[in-house]
């Protein structure tokens, strides 16, 4: 716990109005200073753990000032920041104030090159009292529920990508046939993964009869007795003739069955993740909206609530674009100025990638069901004017960002 030898308590008087408590969050302690709006510091930056015991020390360190008199500003740290949040939330009377980082990136209180916790310590303490900043909405608890879940689905995704993508890579050496008997979408199947970890090697299959495979087919799908014996025949066929990069025996046989078990496990969890996610996505005013417009089911409309919260907040569509990273930049050369730049993305990135998806989803089900969605039909103009499929979507992106906005303002289903 820091030490403040050189720091003291002083009694103002009454004169000082505002204090200013700037804190350099780090993963497992934060800085503090206490400045006054006189510019006298109170104590100099000092360290403290995110422990009972720290948030005591600090306690302490403010007693004698009025706590409604005291603002507590910090960055928003995507997680480090939350223990600290909450502690003075709830247990002080301080106006707690959650800064974007950029704010305090872009501003500094010298021009010497320094940085260090004291001074992005102190250079928070500067932002407050030059007003320099927004302070961040505080959504109800439900939204970072919301928020944890989609990003813990995401994280898991992108696991279930690597470990499929080593899947391929095993089954390309031991077992190529599955490829040519099993579509995709079966073979990433419950049914599949199962029935591959069954049966990781082509020279296992070459050793079974048909009516063997067969049984192993039906014991995980229920179809017609005929199409597991179709089936297995076929998969024989392609085994037959498969020459795989090492023997049964290898140990890449066990790992391959042990690939297609973790695979499994891990589609399963994020299963049940997207059901805890929809249940309290359909509990939010603006569910029942979002689902309304063609493409949008459940998963889809509790994961944009989920990264855009309550959109009603947003005074116009510029905003929330920006919020999302979809603004142009501004390139300035001389007496040129390009006002159409690449997008800044400098917003919620996670709010972007659902975007993107949530806009290729819709497209797909106009395509299929209705040629004359307007969203659509702004995709193809947008194509018939010579831009890229990239452009396109980032085009439709916000297109669909503004329609969502009228929608939830005017408490209106998409029609």
């Amino acid at each position: 716990m820091g030490q403040t030898d050189d720091s003291h308590i002083i009694d103002t008087g009454g004169d000082i109005l505002r204090y200013c408590l700037g804190v350099d969050v780090a993963a497992v302690d934060s800085m503090y200073c206490l400045v006054a709006e006189t510019g006298e510091i109170i104590f100099m930056p000092a360290k403290s753990p995110h422990t009972k015991s720290g948030f005591q020390w600090i306690l302490e360190k403010l007693n004698g000032i009025e706590q409604k008199d005291i603002a507590v500003i910090m960055e928003s740290t995507s997680t480090y920041h939350l223990k600290v949040e909450r502690f003075f939330r709830e247990n002080t009377d301080c106006e707690v104030i959650i800064l974007n980082p950029m704010i305090s990136k872009n501003h500094k209180r010298n021009l010497r090159k320094t940085k260090t916790d004291k001074e992005d310590c102190l250079n928070l303490v500067d932002i407050f009292f030059k007003g320099e900043y927004n302070c961040q909405v505080r959504h109800e608890e439900i939204y970072a529920e919301m928020q944890f879940l989609s990003r813990q689905i995401q994280h898991l995704q992108e696991g279930a990508t690597r470990t499929r993508n080593r899947l391929r890579q095993l089954l390309s050496m031991l077992n190529p046939a599955y490829f040519d008997a099993f579509r995709n979408d079966f073979m990433y199947s419950e049914t599949g993964l199962r029935f591959i970890a069954a049966w990781p090697h082509c020279d296992l299959l070459n050793a079974a009869t048909a009516e063997d495979i067969a049984i192993s087919l039906a014991s995980t799908h229920q179809r017609s007795p005929g199409y597991y014996r179709r089936k297995a025949e076929r998969l024989k066929t392609f085994a037959a003739n498969c020459y795989p990069a090492v023997s049964k025996e290898s140990v890449m046989t066990d790992c391959l069955a042990e690939t297609a078990h973790r695979l499994l496990a891990q589609q399963q969890e994020i299963e049940v993740l997207k059901s805890r996610l929809v249940a309290l996505g359909s509990s939010t005013e603006l569910y029942d909206l979002f689902i309304s417009v063609p493409g949008i089911g459940p998963y889809l409309a509790s994961s944009l609530i989920a990264e855009l919260k309550d959109i009603r907040r947003f005074e116009n569509h510029k905003k929330l674009i920006a919020y999302c990273g979809f603004d142009p930049t501004i390139i300035q050369s001389g007496k040129s100025i390009h006002y159409n730049g690449p997008i800044s993305k400098r917003g919620n990135s996670t709010a972007r990638k659902i975007l993107f998806y949530t806009v290729s989803i819709i497209l797909v089900v106009a395509r299929k069901t209705n040629r004359q969605m307007p969203l659509l039909l702004y995709y193809e103009k947008k194509r018939g004017e010579g831009k890229h499929h990239h452009a396109c979507l980032v085009a439709c992106c916000t297109k669909l960002l503004r329609i969502l906005l009228a929608m939830s303002k005017q408490n209106t289903p998409y029609s």
